[in-house]
Order: structure tokens, then C-alpha cells, then sequence
């Protein structure tokens, strides 16, 4: 059971850059799955509306068709809605592959009666209720043929609506139903890929079989400037760049310094990096026995050259040129102020002050490797700081919130890396999409998402690892402050 807006409270339009407005029904279905993230499958939507706005939203699976306790469930129903104390009336969406043969006889008929019953008890009276089916949606209370023709409207007016039209324009998605069948093809990007999409395949491709290239600091940095300049820019990335971005999530500690990036920016990412660098020596260590450190360089390394001057990143296939990736990391190394535009920094100018800047510190404390405390302003505080935040990120914990913009913009990229067929790809992004719903407050929509990473490879240790923090009833901190927590229509806006 989802409760998209619970404990969140009622959208408060002064905050938000523009309002939606809801004037017919194709609009708050339209609204809906973008609430979800998804389509709704073989599920009772229910919606509180009240005050001229709409407010509880709440996803139930539908009951078996063969009965079962309708009683029991709709006052479980009643109970999520009435939590809203502005609501006046509930509209109720049943979503169903059950094909409405009848008009006089629709599907789950039994089930909307027992709800509007239980619902009017509680004083809040059922506005309308609708049926969605796979290829027609139609008023479940209205038996008039001229205002509800007969079998319904095509599923197709709900995404073309104007309320739907505008949330997609503004850069949110949602997930089509898994399988085929008309309802999956009528929805937008719900058709099978097609031929041409892999095309872009050679970067997954290359890295899937030498993934020890992300265990190359000068790639891993190039890897992590592509990452930045995607989750700043609102457009999405074509099918190479998606490639490499999805084989890029094969190395743990890239995987972890995109989620970093995507709250917090991609210095605090890189800086955070840096910092934790003997943690991932560690496990390299771990996993390639004593000759690790000298089989593979690590961040670290990568620290060294930065000492000495920018080295010089690759050019990744589907990545940025090395000149505009160098200019990205200089950005993060040699400046500590908010640099707008990463790619405005002259690469030039952040070697000359790199270079030697510091010789004393080579070979120093480990910890302080890969910055210059000199021209950063970061000593050994900020450095723990740094290496602070980028764990606070992962639990959601860190005292400013997050650029919940740029997590929308990671979660609309990783939902098209579930359709990758590869398991070492599918698995971390259904896993960080785990991780976005669960900041977000939304417990189980996290579990689902962690469970299919799970199912894609069951030994994924990050997945692992947050189904068990999930399920044992863990709320995000940003969740629990009002000041940090999302909130739907200000991460679409």
C-alpha cells in the first residue's frame, strides 16, 4: 500500500512555482499515476479532495475476485482517508485488466458499493468512481449514455490531457504496467524497444566485461563528470550516454558518488570520494587480494596527480570531451565557492594553480590526500565534513535538504535502465530507485523497487542492505522534517 502524501501534509500552492488545476476527469487521472510513479495495475486508487484541492492519496491491490472480507476493507480504506481534516468527498479509480462486458454490470460493482457505504458513514461522500481498464476507462455511477457513452473513452485521453500534458512538460514520468498488451502500448514510452536502441550498447558492452576500468581514477572521474552533467540538465540522455552511465554503476563507490551527487552536487561528491578513498582501497583490497593496491589505482591515486596538476581524463564513449571533463573537475578541486557552470572554468588556469601548490603534502596523511587544503579552504575538519555528508546522503540524514530536482532528474534516468535486459545494470538502478522512494518518505514503494533488484541479482549487497533498514520501519530524517521532506508537485514543477 502506497500513501503518496501522507505525513507530508496537503500541497500548499503559495510554495509552489505554479498550480495545477484539476477541471475534469481526464485531469486527476492524468494526475494520478505521475503521484504514483506508476500506472496503477489490478489496484482501488482512492483520492480525498476537499477545499478546492486534492488531498490523501492512497493505492490499495484489489481484493480477489472471488470475495473476501469487502467489509473489512473498505473500513481499512475509510480509515487512510480519514486522516485528511480538509477532506470533504473521495473520488475512487478502480484499475483493472477485468473486462467490463455490461454496461449495467461493471466489474468490482460489489466492492465501490461496500466503499461508498463505509465512506458516507465517515462523512465523506463518494464524488464519482471510475473504472480503468486496458483500453477504455468510464464512470462506474453513471448509467446515461449521453454523458457516459458506452464502452467508455479510450485510455489514451488520460495521458493527452491537459493536466497530464503539463506534468509531463514539466519533466515527470511514471512506469508503464510490466508485460505487453494494448494498455502498456497506449501509454507513453510503454511499446517494446525498439531495434535501434542498441546502438548505443557499446559502453555497457566494453565495461561489462572489463569492469576493473571503473577502478581507474582518471575514468572514474570522467565517468562522474558525465553523471554531473546529465543531473544538470533537464533533457534526457540519448541511448549512448544512457549506456555508459548504466555500466558506470558496476563500481560501488561510483554508484554511491552518483546518489551524492545527485542530493548534494558533484563536488561534495568528488570531495566526499576522495575522502572515503582508504574505505574503497579496503574492500579493492578485499576483493583482489594483497596486490589490489598495485593491480588497480585507486582514488587516491587519482588525489596524487591532482597534486601535481589536471591529469588528463579520458574521452568515454557517451561521456564529455576530455577538455569539458577536466574543466567539471576543476571545478570541484580548486574552488570552494557555488560554480554555476562547471564547464566555464579554464582548464589551464586550474592546473597552473594545482601544480605544486602544496609538494609538502605528498605522501602525507592518506586522509588529506586529493585536495589542497591551501586552495580549497578545506582542512582536516572540512575533510571530515565532507566524508560526513556523502554517508548522510545515503541514510538521508544530512541537515540541509537535498536538490530534490536533480534526484527527480537520477530517478527519470534509472527508470530507463530497468529496461536494460543486463541483471548488473537492472540491479543498481532498481535498488537506487529503492533508495530515492525511501527519502522520500515512501516506505513501500521503496520495498518493491529494492525486491526487484533483488530478484535481478540476489546477492546485491546494496539492496540487501536497505530492505533490511526499509522493513524494519527506518523513515528517512529528511522525511520527518518539513523543511527537508519532498514533496510531489515541487519536484514536477
Amino acid at each position: 500500500m502506497d500513501h503518496s502524501d501522507q505525513g507530508q501534509g496537503r500541497p500548499q500552492p503559495a510554495r509552489e512555482p505554479a498550480e495545477l488545476v484539476i477541471r475534469e476527469p481526464e485531469d486527476l487521472l492524468g494526475y494520478i499515476p505521475h503521484a504514483m510513479g506508476e500506472w496503477p495495475s489490478e489496484s482501488l486508487v482512492a483520492v480525498t479532495v476537499g477545499s478546492g484541492t486534492v488531498g490523501v492519496t492512497v493505492r490499495v491491490d484489489l481484493p480477489p475476485r472471488d470475495g473476501g472480507d469487502l467489509a473489512a476493507y473498505a473500513e481499512a480504506v475509510c480509515g487512510y482517508l480519514s486522516t485528511d481534516p480538509l477532506a470533504d468527498g473521495a473520488v475512487l479509480v478502480v484499475y483493472t485488466a477485468q473486462p467490463w462486458a455490461e454496461a449495467a454490470n461493471p466489474p468490482r460493482h460489489g466492492l465501490v458499493t461496500e466503499l461508498q457505504a463505509a465512506l458516507a458513514r465517515a462523512g465523506l461522500p463518494v464524488l464519482d468512481a471510475w473504472l480503468v481498464g486496458e483500453r477504455h476507462w468510464r464512470s462506474m455511477l453513471c448509467s446515461r449514455s449521453s454523458c457516459c457513452p458506452w464502452p467508455g473513452e479510450r485510455v489514451e485521453t488520460i495521458t493527452a490531457s491537459r493536466l497530464g500534458t503539463e506534468l509531463v512538460y514539466r519533466g515527470s514520468t511514471f512506469e508503464a504496467p510490466a508485460g505487453g498488451g494494448p494498455l502498456r502500448a497506449a501509454l507513453p514510452g510503454g511499446g517494446s524497444p525498439s531495434r535501434g536502441s542498441s546502438a548505443g550498447a557499446r559502453p555497457a558492452d566494453h565495461y561489462g566485461v572489463h569492469t576493473r576500468s571503473w577502478w581507474d581514477p582518471c575514468e572514474f572521474a570522467a565517468a562522474l563528470a558525465a553523471w554531473e552533467d546529465t543531473l544538470g540538465d533537464s533533457r534526457a540522455p540519448g541511448p549512448e550516454r544512457l549506456s555508459l552511465l548504466a555500466a558506470s554503476l558496476a563500481r560501488p563507490a561510483l554508484r554511491d558518488a552518483v546518489i551524492v551527487a545527485a542530493a548534494l552536487g558533484g563536488r561534495a561528491a568528488w570531495v566526499g570520494t576522495l575522502e572515503n578513498g582508504k574505505k574503497y582501497d579496503r574492500d579493492l583490497r578485499s576483493a583482489n587480494g594483497a596486490a589490489g593496491r598495485s593491480a588497480r589505482p585507486s582514488g587516491a591515486d587519482l588525489g596524487e596527480q591532482m597534486l601535481r596538476g589536471l591529469p588528463e581524463l579520458p574521452e568515454l564513449p557517451g561521456g564529455l570531451t576530455a577538455r569539458e571533463a577536466r574543466q567539471i573537475l576543476a571545478a570541484w578541486s580548486a574552488h570552494t565557492e557555488r560554480v554555476d557552470n562547471p564547464k566555464s572554468v579554464d582548464v589551464e588556469t586550474g592546473c597552473d594553480e594545482l601544480e605544486g601548490a602544496n609538494p609538502e603534502l605528498e605522501g602525507a596523511n592518506p586522509e588529506l590526500e586529493g585536495v589542497n587544503p591551501g586552495r580549497d579552504g578545506l582542512d582536516s575538519a572540512g575533510l571530515e565534513e565532507a566524508a560526513l555528508a556523502f554517508g548522510g546522503v545515503l541514510l538521508g540524514s544530512t541537515p540541509e535538504p537535498p536538490s530534490w530536482e536533480r534526484i527527480g532528474r537520477l530517478e527519470r534516468v534509472l527508470r530507463a535502465m530497468t529496461s536494460m535486459e543486463a541483471p548488473e545494470v537492472r540491479a543498481p538502478a532498481l535498488a537506487m530507485l529503492g533508495w530515492i522512494h525511501w527519502v522520500r518518505g515512501r516506505g513501500a514503494k521503496a520495498v518493491g523497487f529494492l525486491r526487484r533488484a533483488l530478484s535481478a541479482a540476489p546477492d546485491y549487497r546494496f539492496a540487501e542492505l536497505f530492505l533490511a533498514l526499509v522493513e524494519s520501519g527506518e523513515l528517512a530524517a529528511w522525511a520527518r522534517r518539513p523543511e527537508t521532506a519532498w514533496r510531489r508537485l515541487s519536484d514536477v514543477a
